[in-house]
């Protein structure tokens, strides 16, 4: 595994980690604005980090400035790409209080098939 790989990989988890941990709500108070998106003000600031490390390639993280530009911009494979995409889309419903009902129906539709794909490969 490269130390491309790698490092994109763990910055993708802790931005998820902390994507996730933004959405604790006490249940008291109810949304009326449309939360910041930390996965990609997480990459805003992370990506001229990258930028400026003297590896090859790393100086095209100076241009990005959003999440999905870097999954773009990543040698993952197509289905990998597809994935953080949909996860991504997912997670940006969540910040918008409108669209929290639209989003739970979607995560609820990939839990399914996330379910049935995993009880075909159990058989």
């Amino acid at each position: 595994m490269t130390v491309k790989t790698i490092i994109f990989t763990a910055t993708l988890l802790l931005i998820t980690q902390a994507g996730f941990a933004q959405q604790k709500n006490n249940g008291q108070q109810k949304d009326t604005v449309k939360q910041m998106n930390l996965l990609d003000k997480q990459v805003e600031v992370l990506a001229p980090i990258f930028g400026m490390m003297e590896l090859d390639g790393a100086e095209q993280f100076n241009d990005i400035s959003k999440f999905m530009e870097l999954v773009e911009l990543s040698n993952l494979a197509p289905e990998m790409k597809q994935h953080l995409r949909e996860q991504y889309k997912l997670y940006d419903l969540t910040l918008d209080p409108v669209k929290k009902d639209s989003a739970k129906l979607v995560f609820n539709k990939m839990l399914k098939e996330a379910m049935v794909k995993s009880a075909k490969k159990d058989k």
